[in-house]
């Protein structure tokens, strides 16, 4: 005859009364009441920051960290003991700093782009409002000098400005741009006049940061890139023929093409050698632009300078068009005559 085990016939029992009795002492915890707990929420806020991001990054918050960065932008944060308001103000803010390389806080001569994508060192107890800076677009002012003529420029959608080399160098006039008018500078913090930036030297890129400190939101960026001044133009042209009947003589190569952006905004130098002249025993060389006479001229070399001090002289072959460049010389004492032609592009 088969037997059935007592355990086997309790433990369903004892089960079935534990869990009465268990249901009976304790009641569901709600999880809305739970997270929103006073206490509850100490806890939490011990151990990673309260962070408000206004970068639409998707910033997250960590041990006293803030991860997920975008390595390509500019940051700024700033710091509360308590909740600010919406939208936060500057009433009752601690501090402000701009996030450096290293993902540290500093001043705004120290920004960066943040490589691994982390702020550090921060507080768990206090409240951290994140802004990214956004691109500076739109017409900006120039000036050559201080005071001089305005030239309205265009910065493009990603905030980048590009400007063509100029001896002079450029000033950014700040006054007449509302947008940035109000807002603190930096790269460099040189100003004149209180309202005029000094632009950075030719062939070089720089990041200047705009930041209005009573107004958090507003933190702007323009990248400036101020283009080398194109090399001196050198010509090297070679006497091939002398026809003794026609007293002329032929040359190689006998046209030559420069741009007229690139003459005034470069070295405004164009050099031109004849490269077999001792060969030919030239003497008494001559050169004329365009029938002018440049008596002071008699060498094999020629220095055409389009520079402002220049400019009763040759100024005129910066117009667009062709130029003649006329050249005589004597050898053997036959005297010769040739020409080749300039173009002078946009």
């Amino acid at each position: 005859m088969n037997r059935i085990s007592l355990k086997s016939i309790l433990f369903p029992f004892l089960g079935i009364a534990a869990a009465l009795v268990i249901g009976a002492c304790i009641q569901p915890v709600d999880m809305d009441k739970f997270n929103n707990d006073p206490d509850v929420q100490d806890l939490i806020r011990s151990t990673r920051v309260s962070l408000i991001d206004k970068t639409g990054d998707g910033l997250r918050s960590g041990d006293k960290t803030i991860t997920g960065l975008n390595a390509n932008k500019f940051y700024l944060v700033e710091t509360w003991g308590d909740e600010p308001d919406e939208p936060p103000s500057i009433a009752g803010r601690i501090s402000s700093g701009f996030v450096g390389e290293d993902g540290s806080l500093g001043a705004l001569a120290n920004i960066d782009n943040v490589t691994d994508r982390v702020i550090r060192g921060l507080n768990n107890d206090d409240y951290f409002v994140v802004y990214s800076a956004t691109p500076l677009t739109g017409s900006l002012t120039i000036r050559q000098t201080s005071g001089g003529t305005p030239t309205t420029v265009t910065a493009n959608n990603s905030g980048i400005l590009t400007l063509d080399a100029n001896r002079q160098g450029f000033i950014l006039d700040l006054s007449v741009n509302d947008a940035i008018s109000a807002g603190s500078v930096s790269f460099p913090t040189a100003l004149i006049n209180g309202r005029e930036l000094v632009l950075e030297a030719e062939d070089t890129t720089t990041e200047y940061f705009f930041h209005d400190d009573t107004n958090p939101a507003f933190f702007k960026f323009l990248t400036v890139i101020i283009k080398p001044s194109p090399p001196t133009g050198d010509l090297t042209i070679t006497v091939t023929g002398l026809n003794f009947t026609d007293r002329t003589a032929t040359l190689s190569p006998t046209t030559m093409s420069w741009s007229n952006a690139a003459l005034v905004a470069g070295t405004q130098t164009i050099n031109v050698t004849i490269d077999n002249a001792t060969l030919l025993g030239m003497t008494n060389i001559e050169w004329r632009y365009d029938g002018y006479l440049l008596s002071s001229i008699s060498t094999a070399n020629l220095a055409i300078d389009f520079s402002p001090a220049n400019i009763d002289n040759v100024y005129n072959l910066l117009n667009l068009g062709n130029h003649t460049i006329s050249l005589e010389f004597n050898v053997g004492g036959v005297r010769y005559s040739t020409n080749f032609v300039v173009t002078i592009t946009p």
